[in-house]
C-alpha cells in the first residue's frame, strides 16, 4: 500500500510540474534560510561554552556612580584578582588578561602586523580550557618574557619546525616560546594570536594602582557557590581596598562568562560583542520564513483542489476511506519536503560563502555535525507533514455527490483561513522591509554625523620602532616633508580605540567627588590636526613649557561630571590625577565633546595630557588629491626612517566604521531575508490568485456576457488581494516600530523613527503583490466566456 501511495504521489508531482516546482522552490528557499539562520543562532548561543568550567567562570565588572548617572566598566585594576582570591574562599582561582592589539610579531625575516597578544597569568590554564600540543601548562607563563603560541600562529612564523624554546619578538622585544596550544574556537569573546606572561608587565606602576582600570579580571568560583551571596560581600571589599566611602561610588559584580558575548555592552569590552536582540530577531525570522513556506504549500495545494476532486471521487467510489485518501496527500507532502530538503542542501552549499561574508563567520560543512543535519531533516519532514494536514483533510472531505459535479462553487473552501495565511505572510515580509529601511537610515545617520573632529583624509599609523619612542616631534618633522601631508599629530590612542580609565577629582574636594575619566596622552598639534573645537580656554602649545605633563584639558562631559556650571568655570581649576603617577595640575582648556568611541555610548568624561615622550601613534592629515601618491611617498620615507618596521596605516573612517560592523551586517541580513520573505509570500499569493480565478471562472464568464470590461474583471479579482496586503501593512507597522525602537535604544545617538520607511515598505509590498496578482487576473479576464459556461 505504501509503495502504491509513493508511486501515485510521484506521478502527481510530475503531472503537475508547474505547481510542484513552485511549491518545492518555495519550500527549499525557506529551508535554506532556516538552515543558515539556525547555524548563526546556534553559533552565537555557544560562545565561550567550550571552556569545561564555563558555568563556574565569571568576569569581574564594575559600576561607577556619578551625580545623576553611572557607567558600567568591563575592566578592573591590576590588584583586584589577587585580592579577591585572598579574601574570599569561594574564589578558587583568579586570572587577569591584558590585550595588546595590532602588535608586530617577528621571527627572522617573517614579520606580521596586526596580531593580538593577550598577556595573562599562569592560572589562565587552570581557569580556561586550552588544549596544549607542547609545553607545560603549569609553568609556560611563569617567567617574564615568555609566550604560548596558537597552532596557526606557530605555523605562520615557524612552518613545520618545533617552536618550543625559540625566540619571537613582540615590537622588537624578545620572548621565549614555552608552549603551543590548539587554536581556540572562533566563538570566543577573546581572540588572540598568542598568550604572553603578564608578569612581564608587573614592573609598570599602573599594574599595582587601584585607580587605573586596564585589565580584564576573571574568577573561577567553587561549585555550588551562591553568586548573589558573594556579591553582597563586595561592598566591604571596595571599602577595604579603595577607601572608606568608596562603596557608594564603586560596586563590583560577577558576570557569567557565557553572558558576555550576547548580554554585555559595557565600556572597555575586549571586542565588540554580539546582541541577544539580533539573535532573537533572526531566530524569529527563521521560524516565520519556515511558516511562510508551509503556508505556501497549503495555499498551492488547496488552489489545485478543484482539479483533484474527481480523483478523490473515484477513490471513494472504489471503496477508499477518508483516512486512506488523506494519507495519499500526506505522503505527497512528505515527498515534496524531502525533495525540497535536497534542493535546500544544494542552495545551502552555494549560499554559505555569501552568508559568511554577511555575518563575518567562517562556517563550513566541517562546522556541522551529523546530529544537526539529522535534526534539520526531521524538522523539515515534520514541517511537510504539518503543511500537508490541512490540504489532506480538506481534499479528503469532499462528498462523493459533489466530486463529479462541474459546479463546485458551493463547496466549503475555507477561503477565510487562506486569507489569514496571506495576511500573515505579508505582515512578516513588510516588518522585515521596514526594519531594513530603518536600519539603513540609522547607519546613514552614523556615517554622516559630525563626530566632533574631522575624520576625512586622516590615517592612523602605529610607531613600533623603539628608536623613535619619545621622539615624536622629530618623526613628525620628517613625515611632514612629504608633499601630500597637511598635518601630523601624535597621541597614545587612535579614535575608536578603547581608552584606559583613571580616577580624577577636583583638588581640595572629598574622596566622594572622585570621578572615573577616560585618559589619553596627546601632543601640541593633536587638537588642531583633528580640527576639534575649544569650548573654553586654549589648546596645548609648545609656547608654554608647563603644558608638557603639567596641564590638563578636559571635555564638556567632564565639566558636567564635576558639577561645574560652564566650561569657563573649569578654566584654572586644579584636578588631582590619581593614576599611575599622581599629579595635581590646572585645567587650561575645555574641548567640545567629540566621539572617541562609538555612537552606541554617550560621550565619556575625558582628560587629555600633553606628554610627547609617551606617544606611540601618529595621526596624519592628507591634503586633498590622490591619496595613493601620498601614501606611496610616505611608505618610501618611512622605510628610510624605520627600515625594520613596515609602514602600516589605517584610514580613520575605516577604523570608525568597524565599530558598527555588527549593525551593518544586521542591516544587510534584514535586506536579504526581507527579499526572500517577499518572494516566498508572492508564491503563496500566486497560489491564492489561481485558486480564486478558478473558483470564480463561471462568474467571470457571466459578467463578460453581460458586458463587463476586461479592466472591470481585473479589478474584481485584484481588489480583495490588495485589501489583504493593506491589512498586512497596517498590522506590520506597529510591530516594526516597536522592534526597531528597541534596536535603536542600543545607540546613545540615533534617529527618530519617521513615516518614510513605512511608506516605502508599503509601496514595495503593494507593487510586488499587484504584479503577482495581475498576471493571473489578466489571464482570467481574457479567457473566452464560452469555454467557462459550456457546462452550465
Amino acid at each position: 500500500m505504501l509503495k502504491n501511495y509513493i508511486t501515485i504521489a510521484v506521478r502527481t508531482l510530475v503531472r503537475q510540474a508547474v505547481f510542484s516546482s513552485v511549491t518545492i522552490i518555495g519550500f527549499s528557499i525557506g529551508m535554506t534560510c532556516v538552515m543558515l539562520i539556525s547555524l548563526y543562532v546556534w553559533d552565537e548561543l555557544q560562545y565561550d561554552r567550550h571552556h569545561q568550567q564555563h558555568e563556574q567562570i565569571y568576569r569581574v565588572v564594575q559600576q561607577q556612580y556619578f551625580t545623576g548617572t553611572s557607567q558600567a566598566l568591563a575592566t578592573t585594576s591590576g590588584p583586584v584578582a589577587a585580592a579577591l582570591q585572598k579574601d574570599y574562599a569561594e574564589v578558587e582561582k583568579a586570572v587577569r588578561i591584558f590585550i595588546r592589539k595590532n602588535a608586530l610579531l617577528s621571527s627572522g625575516e617573517r614579520k606580521f602586523y596586526g596580531e593580538n597578544v593577550a598577556f595573562t597569568d599562569p592560572s589562565a590554564f587552570k581557569v580556561f580550557t586550552f588544549q596544549f600540543i607542547a609545553g607545560n601548562a603549569n609553568d609556560a607563563l611563569a617567567q617574564p618574557n615568555t609566550m604560548v603560541l596558537t597552532e596557526s600562529t606557530a605555523q605562520k612564523y615557524f612552518g613545520r619546525e618545533d617552536p618550543i624554546g625559540k625566540i619571537i619578538k613582540l615590537n622588537n622585544t624578545p620572548y621565549t616560546i614555552n608552549g603551543l596550544i590548539k587554536d581556540p574556537p572562533a566563538n570566543s569573546h577573546v581572540h588572540f594570536s598568542c598568550l604572553a606572561s603578564l608578569v612581564t608587565l608587573e614592573q609598570f606602576p599602573w599594574m599595582q594602582n587601584w585607580g587605573i582600570t586596564s585589565l580584564w579580571t576573571y574568577v573561577l568560583v567553587k561549585p555550588q557557590t551562591s553568586i548573589a551571596a558573594l556579591e553582597k560581600k563586595l561592598p566591604a571589599f571596595v571599602e577595604k581596598y579603595h577607601g572608606e566611602g568608596y562603596s557608594e561610588r564603586i560596586s563590583y559584580q560577577l558576570q557569567p562568562l557565557i553572558d558576555i558575548h550576547l548580554y554585555s555592552n559595557m565600556a572597555g569590552e575586549i571586542e565588540p560583542n554580539g546582541n541577544i536582540l539580533f539573535v532573537k530577531i533572526f531566530a524569529a525570522i527563521a521560524i516565520f520564513i519556515l511558516l511562510l513556506a508551509c503556508i505556501n504549500y497549503i495555499n498551492l495545494s488547496t488552489a489545485r483542489a478543484t482539479e483533484r476532486m474527481k480523483e478523490v471521487g473515484l477513490r471513494k467510489m472504489v471503496g477508499a476511506h477518508r483516512f486512506q485518501v488523506a494519507s495519499q496527500f500526506l505522503i505527497e507532502a512528505v515527498i515534496t519536503s524531502l525533495l525540497a530538503f535536497v534542493m535546500a542542501v544544494l542552495l545551502f552549499s552555494i549560499s554559505l560563502p555569501v552568508f559568511n561574508q554577511l555575518t563575518g563567520k567562517a562556517f563550513s560543512w566541517y562546522t556541522l555535525d551529523s546530529n544537526m543535519i539529522l535534526v534539520s531533516l526531521i524538522i523539515f519532514i515534520l514541517a511537510g507533514l504539518i503543511s500537508g494536514l490541512y490540504p489532506a483533510f480538506y481534499l479528503s472531505s469532499f462528498r462523493l455527490v459533489n466530486a463529479f459535479k462541474s459546479n463546485v462553487t458551493h463547496i466549503r473552501t475555507g477561503l477565510d483561513f487562506r486569507k489569514v495565511l496571506v495576511v500573515v505572510q505579508f505582515t512578516v515580509s513588510v516588518v522585515l522591509l521596514i526594519a531594513t529601511f530603518i536600519a539603513y537610515q540609522q547607519l546613514q545617520y552614523i556615517q554622516s554625523s559630525h563626530l566632533g573632529f574631522d575624520k576625512e583624509h586622516l590615517i592612523n599609523v602605529k610607531v613600533r620602532d623603539a628608536q623613535w619612542r619619545g621622539k615624536s616631534d622629530l618623526l613628525k618633522q620628517q613625515l611632514s616633508t612629504v608633499s601630500g601631508v597637511a598635518k601630523v599629530a601624535a597621541s597614545l590612542n587612535f579614535m575608536g580605540e578603547e581608552l584606559d580609565g583613571s580616577d580624577v577629582r577636583p583638588a581640595g574636594t572629598p574622596e566622594e567627588a572622585t570621578k572615573l575619566l577616560a585618559v589619553t596622552f596627546v601632543d601640541y598639534d593633536f587638537i588642531e590636526t583633528m580640527q576639534m573645537q575649544m569650548a573654553a580656554g586654549r589648546a596645548f602649545s609648545n609656547q608654554f613649557a608647563g603644558d608638557t605633563s603639567a596641564a590638563f584639558i578636559i571635555n564638556e562631559a567632564a565639566v558636567k561630571a564635576f558639577g561645574w556650571s560652564s566650561a569657563e568655570e573649569a578654566i584654572g581649576k586644579e584636578l588631582e590625577y590619581l593614576g599611575g603617577e599622581r599629579m595635581k595640575e590646572p585645567v587650561i582648556g575645555v574641548v567640545k565633546d567629540f566621539h572617541f568611541a562609538s555612537l552606541h555610548q554617550q560621550v565619556q568624561p575625558l582628560l587629555l595630557m600633553c606628554w610627547p615622550s609617551r606617544l606611540s601613534s601618529l595621526s596624519i592629515k592628507l591634503r586633498s588629491g590622490d591619496p595613493a601618491i601620498t601614501l606611496a611617498e610616505l611608505d618610501k620615507k618611512w622605510q628610510s626612517l624605520s627600515p625594520d618596521f613596515p609602514f602600516e596605516y589605517q584610514f580613520a573612517d575605516d577604523a570608525i566604521d568597524k565599530l558598527y560592523q555588527s549593525d551593518q551586517r544586521a542591516g544587510q541580513l534584514f535586506a536579504v531575508f526581507a527579499a526572500l520573505a517577499i518572494g516566498i509570500a508572492c508564491l503563496g499569493l500566486f497560489g491564492m490568485t489561481v485558486f480564486t480565478a478558478r473558483k470564480r471562472i463561471k462568474e467571470i464568464g457571466v459578467r463578460k456576457v453581460l458586458g463587463a470590461s476586461i479592466n472591470q474583471i481585473i479589478l474584481l479579482l485584484c481588489k480583495d488581494f490588495i485589501s489583504l496586503v493593506l491589512i498586512s501593512i497596517l498590522i506590520a507597522a506597529p510591530i516594526a516600530w516597536y522592534g526597531m525602537h528597541q534596536w535603536l535604544n542600543n545607540f546613545a545617538f540615533h534617529i527618530e523613527i519617521n513615516i518614510i520607511p513605512f511608506i516605502i515598505a508599503g509601496a514595495i509590498a503593494s507593487s510586488i503583490a499587484l504584479l503577482t496578482i495581475s498576471h493571473q487576473a489578466i489571464k482570467a479576464a481574457l479567457a473566452n466566456p464560452v469555454n467557462s459556461l459550456r457546462n452550465e
